[in-house]
């Protein structure tokens, strides 16, 4: 936008030069983003008896992430049948579901002179 001679706010204005900028740079994002805070909240450490000890003493540090699964599979193996899908489907896969739309040939004859 050329400078107007006649507009007094434009008299001080200097156009900036080839290859200068017009400011420090790119703004920094503001705040991190979820996936970034669930994997270091998920990456956290928290203390847990350890299901390899029969009697429950032992206390092991485990990963919230971990932890997480090894609840799922706990739930599973008292019987839960949705925690126990949600491991094979993580595991295998879900299912693949087919709905068959094709119609069915009927023919229906219909005699005229019945009528």
């Amino acid at each position: 936008m050329p400078i107007d001679p006649n507009d007094k706010r434009q008299l001080n204005l200097i156009p900036y030069g080839p290859g200068q900028g017009r400011g420090p740079g790119p703004r920094e994002p503001y705040g991190k983003r979820a996936a970034t805070i669930l994997a270091e909240l998920l990456g956290s450490e928290a203390d847990c008896a350890d299901p390899r000890d029969i009697t429950g003493k032992t206390v092991i540090k485990l990963p919230l992430g971990d932890l997480m699964h090894l609840m799922q599979v706990v739930k599973a193996a008292r019987g839960d049948g949705q925690a126990y899908d949600r491991i094979l489907d993580r595991l295998e896969g879900k299912a693949a579901q087919t709905i068959n739309l094709e119609k069915s040939k009927v023919e229906i004859k219909i005699d005229v002179h019945e009528i």
